[in-house]
């Protein structure tokens, strides 16, 4: 919604003849956001989610800095300890899977001072910026990898999916009904995933999609038309924030 916002503002710079109708295209997704967040989801007493979800890209920053920068400060230590509560930060973090860290991220801490918190993050990101790329890189590889097999992850999680299915959704649902249907879906999803099928399974992997954006972002610049890169700006900006 924040970026939907921001190019509210920033495309009728570009577009100044149709400026209302541009405004009219963004206020309508905005409003119909603020309803399903707000009255909807309240009246439905669905819960916040946690915000540490919002934090994967800074969080693995952190933890990086923290296992791989040998002279790293003992306030900078003090600092990362104080926005991750483990005493094992070497051990847990996994440098392609944010979620081992962010499970020990202090949310009070972080969201009482987000402004010092995000200095802070500006700060480790100059003093050192090669581990920082790294760790971004690292975070955000299955957006750019063309090899979808590693970026499902489907052999570390299908146990656990498996798990989900046979032991806690409500039996009213009849997931296990019919144990065929579930093992043909389990074939196919394997076939896509697994990158036996190659040209499905490459269609499955957002590399391709990402690689496809940024040759026409290149063009557009090449060509000398850069207002239309903005047309392309919304999922970019998805997903430098994401994960």
């Amino acid at each position: 919604v924040y970026i939907v916002a921001l190019l509210m503002i920033l495309l009728p710079i570009y577009n100044k003849k149709y400026w209302k109708k541009t405004w009219l295209v963004f206020i309508i997704p905005i409003i119909l956001f603020k309803l399903v967040d707000g009255p909807i989801r309240n009246t439905l007493n669905i819960p916040n989610g946690s915000s540490v979800e919002m934090y994967s890209i800074p969080a693995q920053q952190m933890a990086r800095i923290y296992k791989y920068e040998d002279n790293l400060s003992e306030e900078y230590k003090t600092k990362i300890e104080k926005y991750i509560s483990a005493d094992n930060i070497e051990q847990i973090y996994d440098p392609l899977l944010s979620d081992p860290i962010k499970a020990k991220l202090n949310e009070n801490a972080i969201n009482n001072e987000k402004i010092e918190f995000l200095k802070f993050i500006i700060e480790l990101a100059i003093k050192y910026p090669a581990t920082t790329f790294e760790s971004f890189t690292c975070t955000t590889y299955r957006f750019f990898y063309l090899d979808n097999e590693i970026a499902r992850g489907i052999g570390k999680y299908k146990e656990q999916s498996r798990y989900v299915v046979d032991n806690l959704l409500p039996a009213e649902m009849n997931v296990n009904s019919n144990k065929n249907s579930i093992k043909i879906i389990e074939s196919i999803d394997e076939l896509i995933y697994k990158n036996d099928m190659p040209i499905v399974s490459v269609m499955y992997a957002s590399g391709v999609y990402i690689s496809i954006f940024i040759i026409c972002i290149g063009y557009l610049i090449y060509s000398k038309k850069y207002k239309y890169s903005l047309a392309f700006m919304p999922v970019l900006l998805v997903l430098l924030t994401q994960m």
